[in-house]
């Protein structure tokens, strides 16, 4: 009989640790979900960092070849022979309208 009580008790106890490890399982399967989506949602965030930097890298381009021409026309509309030509080329456009 002390055996038999020995042996229901122990039972009792493994049943026990049977039902811990079960629940921390499942703890640890909620938290290996929630680490997912998060690192789903954080590739989500580097995709769209990336597509942003890379529209700014492009825009920085286009603006700085817009710079680039309007220093060169800016040269060229200081130059001394723009300014020489300018009586001529008034000229021509009124030409051009009529």
């Amino acid at each position: 009989a002390e055996r038999d009580s020995a042996v229901a008790e122990r039972d009792s106890a493994v049943a026990e640790r049977d039902s811990a490890v079960a629940e921390r399982d499942s703890a640890v399967a909620e938290r290996d979900s929630a680490v997912a989506e998060r690192d789903s949602a954080v590739a989500e965030r580097d995709s769209a960092v990336a597509e942003r930097d890379s529209a700014v890298a492009e825009r920085d381009s286009a603006v700085a070849e817009r710079d680039s021409a309007v220093a060169e026309r800016d040269l060229i509309i200081n130059s001394s022979i723009w300014r020489f030509f300018s009586p001529y080329r008034r000229v021509k456009n009124l030409l051009l309208r009529n």
